[in-house]
């Protein structure tokens, strides 16, 4: 594991090939998740439109569906998340952003606001990618020099970055391969650009706290399945766009009723 310094500096750190060991065991798994129906009120599928096509988006709420993603978890993924806030941990939430051929931008935000309703002073993202992530298939893109701050840059009433702001920064590619792993903060401003190729660039998420500020996942997933839930637990004609909007964080994930 990297000397954390430069993490604390930057909000960010990539670990090449870290977890090269284990990425074709994801890879199966990932294989099964996608074959999952879609199910009120159990692992949660989102969807976006491509070419007026209805496309997956991203999956979570996964670690209860599969054995082998938990051992992955409980014994590769998570001493990682340990080493970085240097303390026990619990996983907050967990999720894979499929960004398939012609997969939508995220715009330019901070995870922390989308996090904010409950009582955590930090946490820890560990991504890992199935797919290489380059500029053509829209890679991440980190705000150079802002991790250490832990300022809040969204503006309140529209929960968005202010764009002359976002331009006014310094962003770095996060080129990075199948099998890397990239370590990052939720204070550090990211966005990513439109999948123009005809490749997938898939990422996995898993996002911890320090085990003494509380165990709070099922409370988040609950919130979340209640103000942006997947389609199959809306309640038809009920719209989310405005509720579920912190939720919602700059990805291209329909919000239309049903």
């Amino acid at each position: 594991m990297k000397d954390i310094s430069k993490f604390r500096n930057n909000g960010y750190q990539l670990l090449p090939g870290y977890f090269n060991k284990h990425i074709n065991n994801l890879d199966n798994i990932t294989k099964l998740f996608i074959d999952m129906p879609e199910a009120k009120g159990k692992y949660m599928k989102y969807f976006e439109t491509i070419n007026d096509n209805k496309v997956l988006s991203r999956m979570e709420y996964l670690i209860d569906f599969n054995e082998d993603f938990q051992k992955l978890e409980e014994l590769v993924i998570r001493p990682i998340a340990e080493y970085y806030l240097q303390s026990p941990v619990h996983l907050f939430k967990e999720k894979i952003n499929f960004k398939l051929p012609g997969g939508g931008a995220f715009k330019p935000h901070q995870d922390y606001p989308a996090w904010d309703d409950f009582p955590l002073e930090e946490f820890i993202t560990i991504g890992i990618p199935l797919d290489p992530m380059t500029l053509e298939n829209g890679c991440l893109k980190m705000a150079r020099g802002l991790g250490k701050s832990r300022e809040i840059y969204h503006d309140q009433e529209t929960k968005f970055i202010p764009q002359e702001l976002s331009d006014s920064w310094d962003w770095t590619p996060i080129i990075c391969g199948r099998g890397d792993v990239l370590v990052f903060d939720a204070f550090v401003p990211h966005y990513s650009e439109i999948n123009k190729t005809d490749n997938n660039r898939r990422i996995y998420y898993f996002t911890y706290n320090k085990t003494h500020e509380g165990n709070h996942r099922q409370d988040y997933f609950e919130r979340k399945r209640e103000v942006f839930p997947q389609d199959a637990d809306k309640v038809p004609g009920k719209d989310y766009s405005k509720i579920g909007i912190k939720y919602n964080l700059g990805n291209p994930i329909n919000t239309n009723k049903l």
